[in-house]
C-alpha cells in the first residue's frame, strides 16, 4: 500500500547525500516505537490481529486539511495507538479516540494516522487521498527552493523564504513590465517583514525574487492579465470585418464549370420537349361536323 501512496504523488525525487528527503513515510509499530522524522506521514501498523472494530461517531475537526472531506464510511479496527500530545491538532475523532491528528511541535510537521491502515478501508476513501495530497502540497509551499510559476496581475504571492541569523533579512525584487510601446525594468529591496504581503506586478511582465547568495533565487515568474471582466473598455470601439465575407466565401468555395452553356441548352431543350408533348393534339380526336342550319 505504501507503493500506491507514493505513486499518487507527482514530482518525487529519490533522496541522496546532497538532496536529503523532505518527507518520510513511516509505518510505526505501537509496541516498538522509534523516533519519528521531523516531516513525516505516520501510519500506525500493528503486527497483531485485531478483532474488534472501533465504534462511535466520526467527527471532523475544523481545519483546512480536512475541510469538505467525508469520512463517514471509514471502518478501522481497535489497535494500540500513537500517544497524542496536548499540542497536537486533531483532524478526525471517532468516539474518544483521535484517529488522525497533526503534530507541529518543536518544528515538526507530522500527519499521524492513529489506526491500522492495512486492516481498514481508508485507502478506498477519496478523503484519505485528498488529505495526503493537501499535506504534501503544504510542505512544498513551505520548502525554500527555486520555483517557476505563472501569476495573474496583482495576485498574492505565496513565498517560502529562509529565516535565521545567518541568512539575509531582506529580499531583492526585480520586474520587467512588457508592453507594445516599451519594456520598463525596476528593482527594489523588500524586508522579510513584508514578504507575506507580496503581490505580482499590476502590469503584465516578468519578475524575480532573490534572497542573497544563499538560498539565492526563490522565485522566477511571469504576470499575465487573465480576467477580461476587469478590462478597461473606455476606449473600446465597434469593428466589423464581416462586410463582403459571404461573397468572398462563396467565390472561394465555388468551382466554375466550363460546360455550363451545354447544360443550359440541354435544359432548354428538355423544357421545349415537355411543352410540346403536353400541348400537342390527340391524333384519335376529330373535329365535330357542322350541323345544317334549319332556317334554310
Amino acid at each position: 500500500i505504501f507503493a500506491q501512496i507514493l505513486g499518487s504523488f507527482d514530482g518525487l525525487v529519490t533522496p541522496s547525500g546532497d538532496n536529503p528527503p523532505d518527507l518520510a513515510l513511516v509505518a510505526r509499530d505501537p509496541l516498538n516505537p522509534q523516533p519519528l522524522p521531523a516531516r513525516a506521514i505516520v501510519i500506525n501498523h500493528h503486527t497483531g490481529v485485531a478483532e474488534k472494530y472501533l465504534s462511535g461517531r466520526l467527527v471532523v475537526g475544523n481545519h483546512p486539511l480536512v475541510e469538505g472531506l467525508n469520512w463517514q464510511g471509514l471502518i478501522s479496527r481497535q489497535t494500540p495507538g500513537i500517544p497524542r500530545q496536548d499540542s497536537d491538532t486533531v483532524l478526525l475523532w471517532q468516539g474518544d479516540r483521535a484517529l488522525i491528528f497533526l503534530r507541529t511541535s518543536e518544528g515538526a510537521r507530522q500527519l499521524c494516522f492513529n489506526f491500522d491502515l492495512l486492516t481498514s478501508n481508508a485507502s478506498r476513501l477519496p478523503a484519505f487521498i485528498v488529505l495526503l495530497h493537501r499535506f504534501v502540497a503544504e510542505l512544498r509551499q513551505q520548502k525554500v527552493a527555486p520555483e517557476s510559476l505563472n501569476f495573474e496581475i496583482n495576485q498574492p504571492i505565496p513565498l517560502a523564504f529562509a529565516t535565521g541569523e545567518e541568512v539575509p533579512n531582506e529580499l531583492s525584487y526585480s520586474e520587467t513590465t512588457v508592453s507594445l510601446a516599451q519594456s520598463v525594468s525596476r528593482s527594489e529591496t523588500i524586508p522579510l517583514s513584508r514578504a507575506g504581503m507580496l503581490r505580482a506586478p499590476v502590469h503584465p511582465g516578468f519578475f524575480e525574487i532573490i534572497q542573497g547568495e544563499s538560498p539565492g533565487l526563490l522565485l522566477k515568474a511571469a504576470a499575465h492579465f487573465a480576467d477580461t471582466r476587469e478590462a478597461d473598455l473606455r476606449k473600446a470601439a465597434t469593428r466589423s470585418d464581416l462586410a463582403g465575407l459571404e461573397t468572398n466565401l462563396v467565390e472561394q468555395h465555388t468551382e466554375r464549370d466550363a460546360n455550363w452553356p451545354i447544360w443550359l441548352l440541354l435544359l432548354l431543350a428538355a423544357l421545349l420537349a415537355s411543352w410540346y408533348y403536353l400541348n400537342r393534339p390527340n391524333p384519335g380526336e376529330t373535329e365535330p361536323a357542322l350541323r345544317p342550319d334549319p332556317a334554310r
